[in-house]
């Protein structure tokens, strides 16, 4: 039998982890992050995901049965279409080892999923994206993350409806086609149930914890349901692929530095005497941008020790007593929580906050945080949600320009610094621009401000030089914008 004081400090360590602050990245998304295929599969299967998992690996050991040619009438094998190399990042040595290896065993083979243009149904049968049921399930954070910039299920639902819809480009058809005469189940159209989540949020501190998510909602809406139908499936997948990884980038990284705002704010709440106001947790959950020209691996290590940091504070505060889940659960409950520590009226925070400051100065925190496997976990995620796959000359491959980091030069410890995805430039000025023909240069900032990217000048610069490169800019300098931008994306109805 199990003591009651055992139970009870169980049931306290998992008090951070049923928090709106828990973050557990799983570093297995990380690899061939496809956020298309996650939103594609949200929309489309409501299933449990080990069936879903099931579901892929039996496709994929019928996938590399399939090299016989003369099976099928065109000639071509789906598995041909898989492993072409026209379409593959570069691989050195050891990666080629990898992937060789990677086939006899129970992990993801197919290299190329990143680069095919996905449909629903391919999303839907194959493991672009890690199967678990957990905050970072990317399915369901993707489910989430449009959930919370809707108004209500039903809109929820009519966006979904409006990703599922497919597309009719000729390339998806073929891949559709391929996969139905490998008897591929045909997707329900039924989008993740999140209601459940989202029930028990409260709305106003969701607001401040995902300030990214409405944007979102209206970007996803004007490119599924707009330029979706007039663009060749290759190219929209991979615009649609940039704008969801800067996305997806923002929303982590506002969550972690939530955490270490919010832990820290306590921390000096209780020093200092004076609680916190409600004003002062909006400010303290405002969000902070990213800018461009940082050097990405550095901004990642730095937030992920803070994170971590505050997670190893939030595990001794659990342990103490600390039931971090109702006192985090809403804005009034942080105030209620702040004004009860400041009045010594919560004796577990204050325990467990003298265990944390002696551990801090002991050296255990830093070590544990030094050992720590989840913020290694969390490393990996942030850097492949944004980084560049760079060739051995350290230029842009055709196969990789939805990126959002570039590495400067082509030796291995060159640095990888945000910068502008040619991609991602033409996206943003076809949201900025929305429905209209033109935009001006400041409304393409802000576009990509909305999306949790600062331009300075040198961001500026290189905006300016990839518009100007892809066509896109009209010399007629007014007032406020500097100059008008062409909406790359406008059709003439």
């Amino acid at each position: 039998m199990v003591s009651r004081e055992k139970l009870a400090a169980s049931n306290n360590n998992m008090s951070y982890e049923k928090s709106p602050l828990n973050i557990t990245p799983a570093v297995e998304v990380a690899y061939d992050l496809h956020p298309a295929a996650a939103l594609y599969r949200a929309a489309t299967c409501n299933e449990l995901d080990s069936s879903l998992q099931r579901r892929s690996v039996e496709f994929r050991k019928r996938l590399y049965t399939d090299n016989q040619p003369d099976s099928w009438k065109d000639k071509f094998t789906l598995l041909s279409v898989f492993v072409d190399r026209s379409i593959a990042a570069p691989r050195n040595k050891a990666q080629l080892n990898r992937s060789e290896k990677s086939k006899k065993s129970k992990g993801d083979p197919d290299w190329n999923l990143r680069h095919l243009a996905v449909t629903p149904l391919l999303a839907s049968c194959t493991n672009f994206v890690r199967n678990n049921d957990n905050l970072w399930d990317y399915p369901r954070r993707m489910a989430l993350s449009v959930r919370r910039g809707c108004r209500d299920l039903a809109e929820y639902q009519g966006v979904m409806a409006i990703i599922s819809s497919g597309q009719n480009d000729i390339f998806q058809q073929f891949i559709d086609a391929k996969l139905q005469a490998f008897d591929v189940p045909a997707v329900s159209g039924v989008p993740r149930d999140v209601e459940q989540t989202i029930a028990a949020e409260d709305a106003d501190l969701s607001k401040l914890l995902y300030p990214y998510s409405g944007v979102l909602v209206s970007n996803i809406r004007l490119m599924c349901g707009e330029w979706r139908q007039n663009l060749v499936s290759t190219q929209f997948i991979v615009l649609l692929d940039s704008v969801l990884r800067l996305h997806a980038f923002s929303e982590v990284r506002h969550l972690a530095m939530a955490n270490a705002a919010i832990f820290d704010a306590l921390l000096k709440s209780q020093a200092t005497g004076r609680s916190l106001s409600r004003e002062d947790i909006i400010q303290l959950l405002s969000p902070h941008p990213l800018h461009e020209g940082l050097d990405l691996l550095a901004e990642v290590r730095s937030l992920a020790v803070h994170l971590e940091r505050a997670k190893q504070g939030w595990l001794i505060l659990g342990k103490a007593g600390c039931d971090i889940a109702s006192h985090t659960h809403s804005v009034e409950a942080l105030v209620s929580w702040s004004e009860a520590i400041t009045s010594n009226g919560d004796q577990a925070f204050a325990s467990g906050i003298e265990i944390f400051r002696q551990q801090s100065l002991d050296g255990k925190i830093d070590s544990n945080i030094d050992k720590s496997s989840s913020m290694n976990n969390f490393d990996e995620f942030m850097k492949y949600a944004l980084q560049q796959r760079a060739m051995n000359t350290g230029r842009d491959g055709q196969y990789d320009q939805g990126y959002w980091a570039r590495k400067q030069g082509a030796h291995n410890s060159a640095p990888y610094k945000i910068s502008i995805s040619p991609f991602g430039s033409l996206a943003f000025a076809g949201l900025a621009a929305n429905s209209m023909p033109t935009c001006t240069f400041a409304d393409v900032k802000r576009s990509l401000m909305s999306a949790g990217l600062a331009l300075g000048e040198s961001g500026q610069d290189q905006l300016y030089r990839s518009l100007k490169g892809l066509g896109t800019t009209v010399d007629s300098p007014d007032g406020a914008g500097g100059f008008l931008v062409s909406n790359p994306f406008y059709i003439l109805r």
